[in-house]
């Protein structure tokens, strides 16, 4: 039993010393690598990382409810006199889209990390732009395709509140009655009151004579030919119009619009010429639906290349003597996409010129910088200035 013992722990203590040395040689190898490198001050080995942009869209679409109301005396709206607005005839519901806005953003690209020292111009610059790692804060997305719908414009309150439809009058029926006064047959009235809604057409014609004496008071008002106090003109002035305006629609109806914001976030990952994603289906008269028909549209994005922007043609190349030593900097030439709404997969409506850095060029550079800049959105060069002589 301490013979096995025995054997065991001498087994354990050869692994550990077979780790020991293996740690030790790392080590020592580790060591003359850093030793190596601290020979020339400009070749400090990186202790910090910068990554290099790529690039995504938020893209906000903002959906209009538009509902049609017809009034509840549109029939009549002949018997008013001076209407600028259109009668609404029909009571209907249409969604359509109102706007659209583009946000180029940029999240980290993983596969794009590189080291820097600390000793380089560019290191201060990549830190106020956000590009070092563990230092600043970078743009993210949460996911590569994404919507989230945010409600804008509640539905606002029924506008005919002006309608009295409940007003009541009083009704008065005459009917003869046959009675025996002394011997003689006699026709007496009888009389019955009672209270009655009243029509649609006497509360038009009620409305429209309102509406008239509404117009005569702005008149009068704009005259001076009542005193009164002209600093608080504009504001009486405003109440009766706005009087005249609820009573108005009743006749001509009025369109009640809510607005909807769907935001998605999309970041094309494979490189290619087009590049087309869908984003929804629009029915005109339910709104977004994953309902495929005749006369609902389906609308997406489609990018298509429109070659890279050349920033480097006005960038003077440093002349000085090359040291090969030196880490170099990496940028990015981005690719640039013109970038259309399309329905049913035909273009419709342009959007803009955008870049995606992932499609674009990679490149660097070298010794003699004194200082640059590179966006942290595209990571393309800005400006160079290199040493003198």
């Amino acid at each position: 039993m301490l013979i096995l013992q025995f054997e065991t722990y001498s087994a354990l203590e050869k692994i550990y010393s077979m780790n020991l040395r293996k740690t030790i040689f790392v080590i020592g190898l580790l060591s003359a690598v850093l030793s190596l490198f601290a020979q020339d001050d400009e070749k400090v080995p990186a202790s910090y990382y910068y990554v290099l942009p790529l690039n995504g869209f938020e893209i906000d679409v903002r959906i209009t409810k538009s509902t049609h109301r017809m009034g509840p005396f549109s029939e009549y709206a002949s018997l008013l006199s001076e209407v600028k607005t259109e009668i609404i005839k029909d009571n209907s519901v249409n969604y359509f889209i109102s706007e659209i806005n583009i946000r180029l953003c940029a999240k980290p690209d993983s596969s794009c990390i590189f080291p820097v020292n600390k000793t380089h111009p560019a290191f201060n610059m990549l830190i106020d732009k956000g590009m070092l790692l563990g230092i600043g804060s970078s743009p993210n997305f949460t996911t590569d395709f994404s919507f989230d719908a945010l409600e804008e414009t509640p539905p606002t309150e029924n506008a005919f509140y002006m309608y009295r439809s409940g007003d009541m009058m009083q009704k008065h029926d005459t009917v003869y009655v046959e009675t025996l006064i002394d011997s003689v047959l006699v026709r007496q009235p009888k009389i019955t009151t009672y209270m009655v809604a009243k029509p649609n057409r006497q509360l038009a014609q009620e409305a429209v004579a309102e509406i008239e004496v509404i117009r005569s008071i702005q008149a009068d008002l704009l005259s001076g030919y009542h005193e009164t106090d002209f600093s608080n003109l504009p504001v009486m002035l405003e109440a009766w119009k706005k009087k005249e305006e609820s009573i108005t629609i009743l006749f001509t109806g009025y369109t009640q619009k809510e607005d909807t914001v769907y935001t998605y976030t999309f970041v094309p990952k494979d490189k290619k010429n087009t590049i087309t994603t869908s984003l929804f289906t629009l029915a005109p008269r339910m709104g977004i639906t994953e309902e495929q028909n005749a006369d609902n549209i389906q609308y997406g994005l489609l990018w298509e290349t429109n070659s890279h922007l050349n920033l480097l043609n006005s960038i003077t190349k440093y002349e000085g003597k090359p040291n090969k030593k030196i880490t170099p900097l990496y940028y990015r030439q981005a690719e640039y996409y013109n970038l259309y709404l399309t329905e049913n997969g035909q273009k419709t409506r342009f959007l803009g010129r955008y870049p995606l850095a992932q499609f674009g060029v990679l490149l660097s550079i070298g010794e003699g910088v004194q200082s640059m800049e590179i966006s942290p959105i595209t990571g393309e060069l800005l400006n160079i200035n290199y040493k003198t002589k």
